[in-house]
């Protein structure tokens, strides 16, 4: 099992909207065991992306054989998401 680190960046959004966001990831997650969670809150951008000032920043910590292929491109079409990194630890 390789362990993966994905740090997303979304707008702004209405706490259920981004309860709604991060339930979708865990489910794309679903094969992968998740080890943490982390909700790092709210911070400004050190540029705009999207024409946002701030991003709220959410952590997770997977074990899985292989990446999920259908992650990228989810979070590619989401709109609400600014930013996203997937890497692998050692």
């Amino acid at each position: 099992m390789r362990t993966y680190e994905l740090v997303l960046i979304l707008r702004p959004l209405a706490d259920a909207k981004r309860k709604e966001i991060v339930e979708t990831v865990k489910s794309l997650l679903e094969k992968a065991e998740l080890k943490e969670e982390k909700e790092w809150g709210s911070k400004l951008l050190k540029y705009k992306i999207k024409k946002e000032i701030t991003g709220f920043y959410y952590d997770f910590v997977f074990e899985a054989e292989t990446l999920p292929t259908e992650l990228n491109t989810r979070l590619l079409q989401n709109s609400n998401v600014l930013r996203h990194l997937v890497i692998r630890r050692k």
